[in-house]
């Protein structure tokens, strides 16, 4: 999932670039969304490190689609 989290940032992160690049957007109106986006990122990577030192499954179980430890 980590790269899942990676490319999500990325992708959002190069959107943005491009708006500056075709002159939709300025520079300084993109910092403050790309320091959240990364920030998202390492939340996103610090739960999905917690949830599986923790033995969480990320996976849903497919009887009720919540997730469930592992045994």
């Amino acid at each position: 999932m980590k790269n899942v989290y990676f490319l999500l940032t990325k992708t959002l992160e190069t959107q943005l670039l491009l708006c500056v690049k075709v002159n939709y957007l300025i520079q300084s109106e993109i910092e403050l969304p790309i320091n959240l986006i990364q920030e998202v990122g390492k939340m996103l990577n610090a739960l999905e490190k917690s949830l599986t030192t923790n033995n969480y499954d990320l996976q849903p179980n497919s009887r009720n689609k919540q997730l469930h430890r592992s045994r």
